[in-house]
């Protein structure tokens, strides 16, 4: 049953397209003005046997900043998810060459705010990030950054490191079509993990990427498989 209620989510999202991320870590990318993508984060944990999924969306606003809404996140059975609204907003304030550029530099920084809306342990939390990538050869990038976070993934305040890998192997018609992606967070909360994953781009609208993630050691009830289907509602 459980099974086939996660089948129809996802089959809603496709039907239907946070700030943009690697895998779980934010990445260098920020839409353009007036652009609006949706994303629905589907994820199941082998330990326990639960699932959750995360509806988000992300708005440009011009000069390199985008802000976004996570509703994180809706489970089955319904008890197991500490669910909140997440509004969120990054800015990508330095970049050297254009964004076609074969190589190039960029620094950005975000934050996120956690309101709880069910199994409040905390009246709000916060999520703030600061990060580097640096693209090679216009397939290749890694990102490295730093996070600190107050009463989100633990009680009280915590601070670990990021780190990324994304490698373009196939294109169609001038755009990426298969990236294969890598990102992992420091520390033992419930973002301590390593994710590897297979961005797959169908359209230049569409994007589906299935993902496993193993916890950092004294973590594994977050090891399990994520889906990630994103569509560009307006370009």
């Amino acid at each position: 049953m459980r099974f086939r209620w996660l089948s129809l989510i996802i089959l809603l999202s496709i039907c239907a397209g946070a700030q943009q991320t690697i895998l779980n870590i934010p990445s260098a990318d920020v839409l353009d003005k007036k652009q609006i993508y949706f994303r629905l984060d589907t994820s199941i944990f082998w330990s326990p046997e639960t699932a959750t999924t995360a509806p988000n969306f992300i708005f440009g606003l011009g000069h390199n900043i985008e802000a976004g809404i996570n509703m994180n996140a809706f489970g089955i059975p319904a008890d197991t998810a500490n669910r909140s609204i997440v509004p969120n907003i990054k800015w990508k304030f330095y970049s050297t060459g254009k964004p076609d550029s074969a190589n190039r530099l960029d620094l950005y920084a975000g934050n996120q705010v956690f309101f709880p809306t069910f199994h409040r342990t905390f009246t709000a939390g916060n999520y703030l990030y600061g990060a580097a990538a640096a693209t090679v050869h216009s397939n290749l990038r890694f990102t490295v950054g730093g996070w600190d976070s107050a009463n989100v993934i633990a009680d009280g305040n915590r601070a670990g490191a990021m780190l990324g890998l994304e490698g373009t192997v196939a294109h169609v018609n001038n755009r990426n079509l298969i990236t294969l992606a890598g990102d992992w967070q420091s520390g033992q909360g419930s973002n301590g993990t390593l994710a590897l994953g297979i961005m797959f781009f169908p359209t230049d609208r569409l994007m589906l990427i299935p993902t496993v993630q193993f916890a950092n050691s004294g973590n594994h009830d977050a090891n399990g498989a994520i889906i990630f289907i994103g569509y560009m509602l307006r370009k």
